[in-house]
């Protein structure tokens, strides 16, 4: 057989390969990349997801918000830690002066992008407070939609592992595959309310309604949560990395920086080191020498005198664990630096 026949019309409809076929799909591959990959509104079209309420933050939150004396950043656990208007009264700060940008899910990611997005204006505070997770040093965490969004090109192709690495440049090159998770989701959203209940209260945190009860259950299972963090653990500096990105723009800016993890239920620490305890004292080494930052431990609620109904979860502070919280951070940002920082 000649290799003209090979590739023959005939052959190529016989195989549903149809030039006709072919080119059509071509066009609609380029026409959901103009209009969909490569617009900005797909990545936030939808408010309850990890883009839509960095969005709200930009849209709702920075613009209207003072130039801040305090800045806090980092994940949900820092949003619901620190209430702005009781760090100011602990502080003898004007209303305003504070302004926690805490995220669900946040990452180093989400507070560096925050931060160099809005640097003119956050920039202009005294002190940073970001938060730092155990999960952070988890290779085993897919990316998010923040790092789709986000990620250089350098970055995809040298801190990610290797599997996710090629997605993500593929992503880069593609936008449709990169933005393919937000797509489905706005999708999705044409036949079904999706908007969530995250709204900006009073104090401009991002909060959920009913999120708040003043205490929690007196136990909770941690099993669901460990292995979430923990999935496919194996170690990564990935976001360690961003974190130290972050506290030397800062530090350049002329801002004092603390590093903060906050307390965790003491059922969780204790499933934690009981089933990955060299994976979080590896975590805890890193933080312990981030370079440029003051960095603040807490571990188990007990140690620090919270109690476990303070939290609605493995570690997410009710109000009244916040308060209490809320004055061991004051104290902490009112103190004098350390003479050395971690380094």
């Amino acid at each position: 057989m000649s290799r003209s026949s090979i590739f023959s019309s005939s052959t190529l409809r016989l195989r549903g390969l149809r030039p006709t076929g072919a080119a059509l799909a071509v066009l609609l591959l380029v026409v959901v990349e103009i209009g969909l990959g490569r617009r900005e509104w797909i990545w936030t079209a939808v408010r309850n997801s990890n883009m839509g309420l960095l969005h709200l933050l930009e849209r709702d939150v920075i613009p209207s918000a003072p130039p801040p004396t305090v800045l806090l950043l980092g994940s949900s656990r820092m949003r619901d830690a620190v209430p702005p208007r009781a760090l100011e009264r602990a502080l003898g700060l004007p209303e305003s002066s504070v302004l926690n940008l805490g995220i669900t899910s946040g990452t180093p990611l989400e507070a560096l992008i925050l931060y160099r997005r809005h640097r003119a204006k956050l920039s202009h505070a005294k002190v940073l407070v970001v938060s730092a997770e155990d999960w952070y040093a988890n290779a085993g965490i897919d990316p998010s939609d923040s790092d789709r969004r986000f990620a250089t090109l350098r970055e995809r192709m040298t801190e990610y592992p290797l599997e996710e690495s090629l997605g993500l440049v593929a992503g880069w090159l593609w936008r449709t595959y990169d933005a393919r998770f937000a797509i489905a989701r706005w999708l999705k959203c044409q036949s079904r309310f999706c908007e969530g209940s995250a709204y900006v209260g009073p104090d401009r945190r991002v909060v959920y309604a009913g999120a708040d009860p003043l205490e929690g259950p007196a136990q909770v299972d941690v099993t669901a949560t460990v292995s979430g963090f923990y999935y496919r653990y194996a170690w990564s500096d990935r976001w360690l990395k961003q974190l130290e990105r972050l506290i030397a723009e800062a530090r350049e800016d002329g801002l004092r920086v603390i590093v903060v993890q906050f307390p965790f239920r003491d059922a969780y620490l204790a499933a934690v080191r009981e089933r990955h305890g060299k994976a979080y004292d590896d975590y805890l080494r890193a933080v312990r020498s981030l370079h440029g930052a003051e960095v603040l431990i807490y571990e188990g609620a007990s140690e620090v005198g919270i109690a476990q109904r303070y939290f609605r979860d493995y570690g997410h502070m009710t109000p009244l664990g916040a308060e209490l919280m809320t004055g061991r951070l004051a104290a902490a940002i009112a103190a004098a630096p350390p003479a050395r920082l971690a380094s």
